[in-house]
């Protein structure tokens, strides 16, 4: 017997991630988040600093976006952060 879902009838239209590592637990949830939540718009993901596979993440929550915004009539938008870190040296 399949259980419904509490996130269906939930009204989030913004969902925000930080720290995101792009793990395959943290890509599942950002699949079941994405799937579920039905009405929303936007989604900003903070990358966590050490990660060196920024492009990888982009394209794993760009392509995970794609399908769910196939699903719906208003795309939903994808927002990402990089945190960089410049120094300066005298």
């Amino acid at each position: 017997m399949m259980r419904s879902c509490c996130l269906l009838s939930c009204r989030v239209k913004v969902l925000k991630v930080y720290g995101y590592k792009g793990s395959c637990g943290e890509l599942n949830q950002m699949r079941h988040f994405i799937n579920n939540l039905r009405f929303l718009k936007v989604v900003k993901v903070k990358v966590h600093e050490e990660q060196d596979n920024y492009l990888s993440l982009t394209s794993d929550l760009t392509k995970l976006l794609s399908t769910a915004s196939s699903k719906v009539q208003d795309p939903i938008h994808l927002i990402l952060f990089l945190h960089i870190v410049l120094i300066h040296l005298s």
